[in-house]
């Protein structure tokens, strides 16, 4: 009786590990589809803010997911504290990794973006419309060409990490919303997105093609 009762134990803790995992694999594929597209727009267009644009939704759509995970933990599986952090730690480890992989992938070709900017800064003007160069002085021309570089050049001191938290939990909000850590630097913060070489790479490519 006993070892029958030991068998029938083994067997539903086995059954309950397996349903642990599926809902695992299929939240961390659920958030991550949904990240692909939080991180294409911003990085495509490059505007200023673009950071905050990944990073915000980031973590609301983490943080949705962490509390209807630990509300189906604890009442279709029971979990006990300990055993639902480490479910969610293990979720958000797998989710920033992909996270972080995939961010690195839309920046192999960044210099693409950062001229697509560029273009459209320069060719148009804020309404969208082509500008009339013809109506425009020489000294104009460059003034405007020069500005628009330096702000270009200035915002690729943000390629240089993956400006979204390692832990959602560990995330400060700030009066504008941003969730920052107050105390600690980027490079402790945050990972690593592109060197000091290739981030000189990048500038020298856009120079050269932003030259006039």
């Amino acid at each position: 009786m006993n070892e029958l009762k030991a068998q029938l134990k083994h067997n539903i803790m086995e059954l309950r590990e397996k349903e642990l995992h599926k809902l695992a694999t299929i939240t961390e594929k659920a958030v991550c589809d949904q990240l692909e597209n939080i991180i294409n727009d911003p990085i495509y267009n490059l505007d200023d803010d673009f950071w905050n644009k990944i990073k915000n939704p980031y973590i609301d759509n983490l943080s949705e997911q962490r509390e209807a995970c630990e509300d189906i933990l604890q009442k279709a599986f029971e979990c006990e504290y300990d055993e639902m952090e480490d479910f969610i730690a293990t979720m958000e480890t797998k989710v920033y990794s992909f996270t972080t992989d995939y961010i690195k992938k839309t920046f192999k070709d960044i210099n693409t973006n950062l001229m697509r900017r560029f273009n459209k800064e320069f060719k148009k003007e804020s309404n969208g419309k082509p500008r009339v160069w013809q109506k425009m002085e020489e000294g104009q021309i460059r003034e405007l060409h020069t500005h628009i570089k330096k702000v270009l050049e200035d915002l690729t001191v943000d390629f240089k990490y993956i400006k979204i938290p390692k832990n959602v939990g560990q995330s400060h909000n700030t009066d504008n919303g941003v969730a920052r850590s107050l105390t600690r630097s980027d490079s402790v913060r945050y990972e690593r997105l592109l060197s000091e070489a290739e981030l000189n790479k990048v500038k020298d490519k856009f120079n050269e093609e932003a030259d006039f």
